[in-house]
């Protein structure tokens, strides 16, 4: 991170760990850089996180998969789910 050129943005929306928050931070109050994070090293995030109350940091909290197509598509195989099952056959991802 010591090499991000001032207005960089850095975002994570994968894993939290893949990120040193701790450097992210430190980049961020010497330079003009910005960060969106949805994931973090340790979830759910502390209220008094200083990743909360950075400048240049936007937080969602770990909602970047959910998207009206995402609740369709669970929706469409929870339904498929149920119909293979009552139909004798068997059901795809079942444990």
């Amino acid at each position: 991170m010591s090499m991000m050129r001032n207005g960089a943005l850095i975002i994570n929306a994968a894993r939290g760990k893949l990120l040193d928050e701790g450097a992210l931070l430190q980049v961020i109050e010497e330079r003009n850089v910005f960060a969106a994070l949805d994931v973090f090293s340790s979830e759910p995030l502390a209220q008094f996180s200083p990743l909360l109350h950075a400048k240049n940091i936007i937080t969602t909290p770990h909602i970047a998969a959910a998207t009206v197509e995402s609740y369709q598509q669970t929706g469409t195989h929870v339904a498929q789910s149920i119909i293979d099952y009552f139909a004798g056959r068997e059901i795809k991802n079942g444990l």
